[in-house]
């Protein structure tokens, strides 16, 4: 046991390199910084540079980030004006942002609100109540859900939402997918594509602009299909549990290539892997949650978990593969090109090796957490890569 806890050690020691902390219970946060930030507080205050991966928690949080890397964001009330980043990943309460750039963005809370906010690629947003200002625009495509939704400004790609109240009055590039109990499409709405909706009341102006076809689809013919995907994920269920010391083994056989990258990943980049997987367990169950609050987003809900799920598994046998992987060079197997049939066992090695890790009181639980989160998201940062490659190819 001793040496199972002495390789997934191992396994943590990866390059990270320097990075810098603040706390305190009233932070003020000013000035340049050159390495991974990190910071926390009751109620913070920051008006910031970095060159770096930023992430900030605090009960309060107003926040002005200036960073050519990620920034990740949580707690209760979070205000963030002027701020520009590469990716930004942000969950709390009540989350406004304001005269913002970023390249990507998700953000999930009981309230979100976008002002004045561009992006160069996609959007991901999940709350209570939604809303986008009419100076906002998106860049790529956008996947929102939430209770009460309105959508303004320009969305330049195919758009996608899920709630209680949809309220469209934006301009859409592309075709425009709602699933929602009811639908209103303002005068000024232009979607320039297909409107598809499944809706128990739709207002839809004739003065707004739809230039492809606009097509109700029934609620039962959907509601069939997320039918189906719940029962798939049943019995995907079932042959989890009876083969959960092979899945990780059989998963990295299956997709070598995404297991790898995800281990490649998670030893450059670290810390950013390790944020990321702790934002998507705070998250997916906010999103999960909020499209479970309604009737009609529950199949939505339903059809949502077993992608999470998935990515899960996924990680689970990364943590694997990568132990799997350590004992293989300890054994001085090499680390050459492997077989499928190379690859199943030393996987299912390291799977071995981390069931008997985890009878390790506390450090072992503990190692494994940090180990999973790592490889969560790692295996987000390489799946979303994979899909926005192909959907702009």
């Amino acid at each position: 046991m001793k040496r199972a806890a002495a390789i997934l050690c191992l396994f943590l020691s990866v390059p990270v390199g320097a990075a810098e902390y603040r706390r305190a219970d009233n932070l003020d946060l000013r000035g340049q910084f050159e390495e991974i930030l990190f910071a926390a507080g009751g109620e913070v205050s920051a008006d910031i540079e970095s060159t770096d991966d930023v992430f900030v928690a605090g009960g309060r949080l107003g926040i002005t980030a200036r960073t050519s890397e990620s920034l990740y964001l949580g707690g209760g009330t979070l205000n963030v004006k002027n701020t520009q980043a590469r990716t930004s990943n942000i969950a709390g309460g009540e989350v406004k942002l304001s005269d913002s750039k970023f390249r990507e963005l998700l953000a999930a809370g009981g309230t979100v609100e976008l002002d004045r906010v561009q992006l160069e690629d996609d959007l991901i947003l999940a709350g209570g109540r939604v809303m986008t200002g009419s100076d906002s625009k998106v860049g790529g495509s956008a996947l929102v859900a939430g209770g009460d939704v309105t959508l303004d400004g320009t969305f330049s790609r195919d758009t996608r939402v899920a709630g209680g109240q949809v309220v469209l009055a934006a301009e859409f590039g592309g075709p425009v997918h709602v699933y929602a109990e009811k639908l209103v499409v303002k005068s000024d709405a232009v979607i320039r594509g297909d409107l598809i909706y499944t809706a128990e009341t739709a207002d839809i102006s004739p003065e707004a602009k739809i230039t492809g076809e606009r097509r109700a689809v029934p609620r039962e013919k959907r509601e069939s299909d997320w039918a189906g995907a719940a029962a798939a994920f049943s019995v995907w269920g079932v042959f989890f549990g009876l083969g959960l010391l092979l899945i990780p083994a059989l998963v990295a056989s299956a997709i070598p290539g995404i297991v790898a990258a995800s281990a490649t990943l998670i030893s450059g980049r670290f810390w950013e892997s390790l944020g990321k997987g702790v934002l998507l367990v705070i998250v997916f169950p906010m999103v999960f949650a909020i499209l479970a609050m309604t009737a009609i987003g529950l199949p939505a809900a339903l059809a949502f978990l077993p992608f999470l799920i998935a990515g899960k598994v996924i990680a689970v046998t990364s943590v694997a593969y990568v132990v799997g992987q350590l004992l293989r060079g300890q054994l001085g197997r090499g680390a050459g090109p492997q077989r499928k049939r190379s690859v199943f066992g030393w996987t299912l090695l390291g799977t071995i090796v981390v069931m008997i890790a985890l009878w390790i009181p506390f450090v072992g639980v503990l190692v494994f957490l940090v180990s999973f989160f790592t490889s969560l998201g790692a295996v987000f940062a390489v799946a979303s890569g994979h899909v926005f490659r192909r959907r702009s190819a």
